[in-house]
């Protein structure tokens, strides 16, 4: 790595192959460290070690200088940058594993040379005097980066193997499989000269735990820490947070064995998002052969303070972006009852309390508006089939409008101009994202545009993203014209200006006449 050369030293091991469990360092690799060229030497003064703690760091002391390993210079390092391992693309690798092996590789970093040329910035001030580190040390921070590039030089070519810093998970289809990539890795780890921890390392079993998951062959199951936001979930209080409380089919269902599966790019996959008034929440879920749906991956997050003011086909929006964005297309809403439940009200950890975070009376009240909505779907599609007009259009979207306008009443008309721009959603006519509202809907629909005498701008602008029918932007003006409450609040026209008299271009030009009077029963002219 990086053109470095060792010269290593020979065993002959008696009576077997060599033993990986107890040899020295990491060889072949050592870490480089570098240091940026502006940096100035500080020094650090000895920490202050409680007397009742000596006698412990006099050992450990002593451990690091019999083992040959032997403040802090990360404000001033040149950090080596190396992508660590998605948690999701190990999670990714394992799908059809039917058994596990995690090796867990003794203080990891301990097992890697210093150069010699950079051990002088890892020295430590101990109340015994300077120390150097021999050996790459945790807290430094390039460490992470170095030691995982060189394990994955190190495991590079074997399938079913997954490295995260010191921890290590191997797998295979089968157990002859199984067994010949942990075999390679053994190879490559005794090759390397690195020391694995046997007590803490786990062979061939059908379930372990890595990475805060329980793996098995049925996929990923949460570990209890894992959970408490689900099992911890607060009593709902109203409808709507009854639905979503629904939604999530049961805790221990969705806290049980049964909830994910590894990821299978053979398999289709589909993501369903939803947002509510407090956070998001999206599903990543294969399909599987039988046509049922089984998890991937879950995702949630609450809102900002900013966010929650969103208009709500905002804050979905906003949940699709963000769904996309963690690579977990919406559903339908009936079947995003999971996505659901986790947008709802989150659970408050420790420390949150109810002081920023605590939600407005009055806009609790008007997210609450938001479920009572003027009309529902099911009316538009009940009104859109016993409307005569509407019925009409239905079914020449269905089927194919006429060629030519020449033959359809002066109502169609209207329709046959957008006949390219009408679909059909859910039973429901759309032109563009805008409902077609049918006659007998309209006087609700304008009842709710007109709530709270907006205005005739803001009624037309809220109605042109949401609803259409012909002539609304008449109708409306209509409603307003006759509201009582809009004309008084309506703002006054503003004032002619002044126009003062032109000066005259000569004598007699322009003669003011005014009267005064009544007086003494007489009026004066002048």
């Amino acid at each position: 790595m990086d053109d470095q050369q060792q010269q290593l030293n020979l065993y002959v091991v008696d009576k077997g192959g060599p033993p990986l469990f107890g040899r020295e360092w990491l060889r072949d690799i050592s870490a480089r460290i570098k240091v940026e060229k502006s940096a100035k030497p500080k020094f650090c003064k000895a920490p202050v070690v409680p007397y009742s703690l000596h006698s412990k760091v006099d050992q450990e002391l002593d451990r690091l200088i019999k083992t040959g390993i032997l403040i802090t210079v990360n404000p001033v390092l040149d950090i080596d940058q190396y992508p660590l391992p998605k948690i999701e693309d190990i999670f990714a690798s394992l799908a059809g594993g039917r058994q596990f092996t995690k090796l867990d590789l003794k203080n990891a970093y301990h097992q890697m040379i210093v150069r010699e040329e950079d051990r002088h910035y890892l020295t430590i001030n101990t109340h015994r005097g300077l120390f150097q580190y021999n050996r790459l040390v945790f807290g430094i921070a390039s460490a992470p980066a170095i030691w995982q590039r060189a394990m994955d030089k190190v495991l590079q070519g074997i399938k079913g193997v997954h490295c995260n810093m010191d921890d290590m998970i191997i797998t295979g289809r089968t157990p002859e499989e199984h067994l010949k990539n942990l075999e390679q890795v053994l190879k490559r780890l005794d090759r390397c000269g690195l020391k694995a921890n046997v007590d803490k390392s786990e062979f061939l079993k059908d379930k372990i735990e890595f990475c805060g998951h329980v793996i098995d062959a049925e996929g990923l199951h949460k570990t209890s820490k894992k959970i408490e936001a689900v099992l911890n979930a607060p009593e709902p209080k109203n409808v709507s947070e009854l639905r979503a409380f629904l939604g999530l089919s049961i805790k221990e269902l969705v806290t049980s064995n049964q909830v994910r599966v590894h990821y299978d790019p053979q398999k289709p996959v589909t993501l369903a998002t939803d947002a509510s008034p407090y956070g998001l929440g999206a599903v990543l879920s294969h399909v599987m052969p039988d046509g049922s749906e089984k998890p991937i991956a879950f995702a949630s997050r609450s809102l900002s303070q900013t966010e929650r003011k969103y208009a709500q086909i905002d804050k979905e929006a906003l949940g699709l972006v963000w769904g996309n964005s963690n690579t977990i297309f919406d559903t339908k809403t009936q079947r995003n009852s999971n996505a659901d439940a986790l947008s709802r009200p989150p659970v408050l950890t420790e420390g949150e309390g109810s002081n920023e975070e605590a939600y407005d009376v009055t806009e609790l009240y008007m997210i609450q508006q938001l479920e009572s909505l003027p009309v529902s779907s099911k009316e538009v599609q009940r009104g859109t089939v016993k409307d005569t007009t509407l019925k009409v259009v239905y079914d020449m979207t269905a089927s194919g409008w006429p060629a030519s306008a020449n033959n359809l009443s002066e109502e169609l008309k209207a329709y046959f101009s957008r006949r390219n721009e009408i679909s059909i959603y859910q039973g429901c006519l759309l032109w563009g994202i805008r409902v077609i509202i049918p006659q007998d809907l309209r006087s609700r629909v304008l009842e709710e545009l007109h709530e709270g005498h907006p205005g005739i701008v803001k009624m037309i602008t809220v109605a042109r993203s949401l609803v259409w029918w012909p002539g609304i932007d008449k109708d409306l003006e209509t409603l307003v014209k006759r509201c009582k409450g809009c004309q008084e609040n309506r703002p006054m026209p503003p004032e002619a200006p002044v126009h003062p008299w032109e000066w005259p271009q000569r004598a007699w030009q322009r003669i003011h006449v005014d009267f005064a009077g009544p007086f003494q029963g007489n009026v004066f002219s002048s």
